[in-house]
C-alpha cells in the first residue's frame, strides 16, 4: 500500500510505502519507507514524473529492508528454510536491479525535459 504527499510550495513528493511480509518465525511483518522526489530548481514540476520517482525509491528501499531481513535468516542456517530464502533474496537482488535502472532512466528522462 502506498499513498502519495505533495509539497507543491517546495516542488517535492513523498511516496510513503508500507508493506507486510513474514519473517523467520512466520509472524508477520510491517515496513514503511519513504520515497522522495525533489524538483530541479532547473526544472519544470511535474507530479506525475515525481510520483514516479518517489514511488520507485520507497520500492527499492522497502526490497532492500527485506533482502535485508533474508540475509539474515540465512546466517543462522535454518536449512529447512534456506532454498526458500535464498531464492527470494536472488528475485528481491534482481528486482532492485531492474527498478533502480529504470529510476535512472526516468530521471534522466526528466533531466532533458
Amino acid at each position: 500500500m502506498y499513498r502519495y504527499n505533495i509539497d507543491q510550495k517546495n516542488n517535492t513528493v513523498y511516496c510513503i510505502f508500507t508493506k507486510t511480509f513474514n519473517d523467520l518465525y512466520n509472524r508477520s511483518k510491517t515496513i514503511t519507507v519513504i520515497g522522495k522526489a525533489k524538483c530541479s530548481p532547473d526544472d519544470k514540476f511535474d507530479e506525475k514524473i515525481g510520483q514516479d520517482i518517489a514511488y520507485k525509491r520507497a520500492l527499492i528501499k522497502y526490497l532492500k529492508v527485506v533482502r535485508s531481513e533474508y540475509e539474515e535468516i540465512l546466517k543462522y542456517g535454518y536449512f529447512d528454510r534456506l532454498l526458500r530464502f535464498a531464492d527470494q533474496i536472488e528475485n528481491i537482488s534482481r528486482t532492485i536491479e531492474i527498478q533502480s535502472k529504470e529510476l535512472s532512466t526516468l530521471v534522466s528522462n526528466d533531466k532533458e525535459s
